[in-house]
């Protein structure tokens, strides 16, 4: 078997190539979005990216390995609530909350306003954590557990990546 591959076939991606992909996208959605352009769509190798603005909804599938799924093109007003992926547990125990997405993470609706939640806060399934921003598109992320909140992973206004560890949380 080639040194690039896995029991199951599937080439590695390296961390840069994810990460000129990742940039690679993201160059494209602001072209996309700075020229008002309606549908875009590319193709080639393990990319497939697809973007249409001006829907009620939309979702650009990103990189095929990497999974990610970034809305875009809808006014910047309007909020998406978005479940956390799925529980992980570490080495603690700890289930943590993962960014569904690319974008921005922020931990507060505002500069202005405190923090979602701070080190030491019960949070419950439905709490909200954080918002995570993508294309202009505010998405709030829930906690998705029940239990005390241990570790902040992220600064705020942090770029993070879908999969980002955001949180990790104590679960009851």
């Amino acid at each position: 078997m080639a040194e690039n591959t896995k029991k199951t076939g599937k080439k590695k991606i390296p961390p840069k190539a994810k990460k000129n992909k990742i940039e690679f996208v993201k160059d494209i959605i602001k072209i996309v979005n700075d020229n008002d352009i309606a549908e875009f769509r590319y193709e080639k190798d393990d990319i497939k990216l697809s973007i249409m603005r001006g829907h009620e909804v939309v979702a650009v599938p990103v990189v095929t390995q990497l999974s990610s799924v970034s809305p875009v093109g809808v006014p910047a007003a309007q909020e998406e609530k978005i479940e956390s992926s799925k529980p992980v547990e570490n080495a603690n125990n700890y289930y943590e909350i993962e960014s569904p997405m690319i974008g921005t993470f922020y931990q507060s609706s505002s500069p202005k306003f405190p923090p979602f939640v701070k080190l030491g806060d019960r949070v419950s399934v439905d709490t909200t954590v954080c918002i995570v921003e993508a294309m202009k598109l505010m998405n709030e992320i829930k906690s998705g557990t029940n239990g005390v909140l241990k570790e902040v992973l992220v600064k705020n206004e942090d770029a993070v990546t879908e999969g980002t560890v955001l949180f990790r949380v104590e679960a009851d």
